[in-house]
Parts: structure tokens; C-alpha cells; sequence
């Protein structure tokens, strides 16, 4: 039996599969990344309307203190520091959260150049897919009408033998 024919191109078909994989991976990883910033970015957000609220409610009960006149001058500076502290680290985490922000948006374009990575050796694994599913057909193709001239040539010559016995039988 003859050796099955083996696409010329095979190797390079499987190479580009394999970077269709690693392209795959890549951008898992870049989505993952994502994720991680996203919920980072959720739990400061959290973070700084914890310390809001926080200062808030700190701000209120000192205006409400200096109003009924229960605070002392040392609790008064005591409590304004406090204050001071709690916008300090509020303005603190809007700053990290702002930094976050560039973080989050650099994230987002690492997925979008990864899956147009993805996207392009997709379409190059597609394309040559398609190219060595054409070459079988043209070889299916070309094995039928070997196999159709196989057919016409046996059935000639069952008809020419039967013709020449009886030619020798007359």
C-alpha cells in the first residue's frame, strides 16, 4: 500500500496552533490580572468610604460637642487632630485609589493586545486549517477519479476479454 501523503505544511500549521495556545494562555493571564486590579480596586474603593463615613461621623460629633459646649480645649485639639488624620488618610487612598485607576486602565490594555494577539494567530491557524482541509478534498478528489479510472479501465477489459471469447467462439 502506498505511504498516505502528509501536508507540506504540517509542521508549520501545528507551530502556529502552538502559539495559538500560547496566545490563549497570555491572555488568561492578562484577564486574570484584570480581575486581581478590578477587585483591588473594589476593596479600596470600600476602604476610603469606610474612612468617609468614618470622618463623617467623627466631624458631626465634634460640631455637635463644640455646640453644647462638653468639650475641653485639650479634647477639642485632640479631636481636630483626629479629624486631620482621618482626611489625611482618606486623601492618602483617593490618591492610591487614583494611582489604582492607571493600573486598572493599563491592565485593560494589556487584554485587548492580548486578544488581539490571540485574534491574529486565530485567524492565521483558520486560514491554514482551511488550506489543508482544500488539499484533502483535491486529494480525495484525485484518489476518487484514480479509483473511478481503475473502474472504467477493469470494466473495459472484462468487456474487451468477453469480446474476444466470443469472437473465438464463433
Amino acid at each position: 500500500m502506498p505511504k498516505k501523503p502528509r501536508y507540506s505544511l504540517e509542521s508549520y500549521l501545528g507551530h502556529v496552533r502552538q502559539k495559538k495556545e500560547e496566545a490563549l494562555r497570555a491572555l488568561g493571564v492578562a484577564e486574570e490580572k484584570l480581575r486581581v486590579e478590578r477587585e483591588k480596586h473594589d476593596r479600596l474603593k470600600g476602604e476610603l468610604a469606610a474612612l468617609t463615613e468614618e470622618r463623617d461621623r467623627r466631624r458631626e460629633e465634634y460640631w455637635k460637642g463644640l455646640r453644647e459646649g462638653k468639650l475641653t480645649p485639650p479634647e477639642i485639639q485632640g479631636r481636630k487632630n483626629h479629624l486631620e488624620g482621618i482626611e489625611s488618610d482618606a486623601r492618602e487612598k483617593r490618591m492610591e485609589l487614583l494611582a489604582h485607576d492607571r493600573a486598572i486602565a493599563r491592565a485593560e490594555k494589556g487584554v485587548e493586545e492580548a486578544r488581539g494577539a490571540f485574534q491574529e494567530v486565530s485567524n492565521e491557524v483558520k486560514i491554514h486549517e482551511e488550506k489543508k482541509e482544500r488539499w484533502l478534498k483535491e486529494l480525495k478528489k484525485e484518489e476518487e477519479k484514480k479509483l473511478q479510472r481503475e473502474m472504467e479501465d477493469i470494466s473495459s477489459a472484462t468487456h474487451e476479454r468477453r469480446r474476444r471469447e466470443r469472437e473465438r467462439g464463433r
